[in-house]
């Protein structure tokens, strides 16, 4: 009974009792979601950058296309609140956009921001949103590697 719970509490400190099972995760689902990654990745840095408008679009388009099947094929017990974040981060993306295009295109176009009232876009918005999805994106990147490597 003793040498039992020796090994018991060996057990416990050298593998933790703490750490959730690991989830079972397909080459395939990880080799899409590097994809994922690095295509959301290079997203971001054009949001920073001076990038036409044209092709920050275009490559939410192939984002949001590798990020349909990940999403749908999603492990269950798989870090869901970074998906979450993906979505929240292609949407703020999106919105940016949306302002952007306004901001071009000088049209006094009215938006309902956040607080209730109405205002034309600025480059503010335009700026915050893109904040919203870079910090989306990083935490849910954060954790589905850090799912990854467990």
């Amino acid at each position: 009974m003793r040498v039992r719970t020796i090994t018991l509490l060996c057990a416990v400190l050298l593998f933790g009792c703490d750490r959730k099972p690991a989830v079972v995760v397909s080459e395939e689902f990880k080799t899409q979601l590097y994809h994922f990654l690095e295509d959301a990745d290079t997203l971001d840095r054009m949001c920073d950058a001076q990038v036409l408008l044209e092709t920050k679009k275009e490559q939410l388009r192939r984002v949001q296309s590798i990020f349909a099947p990940l999403r749908s094929d999603w492990p269950p017990g798989f870090s869901s609140a970074a998906k979450r974040d993906f979505v929240a981060a292609m949407n703020a993306w999106d919105s940016g956009f949306a302002v952007e295009k306004m901001l071009q295109a000088g049209v006094p176009t009215m938006v309902r921001p956040r607080d209730g009232g109405e205002q034309a876009p600025t480059g503010e918005d335009k700026r915050a949103f893109y904040e919203e999805a870079s910090k989306a994106f990083a935490n849910g990147k954060q954790q589905v590697l850090a799912d990854l490597h467990r």
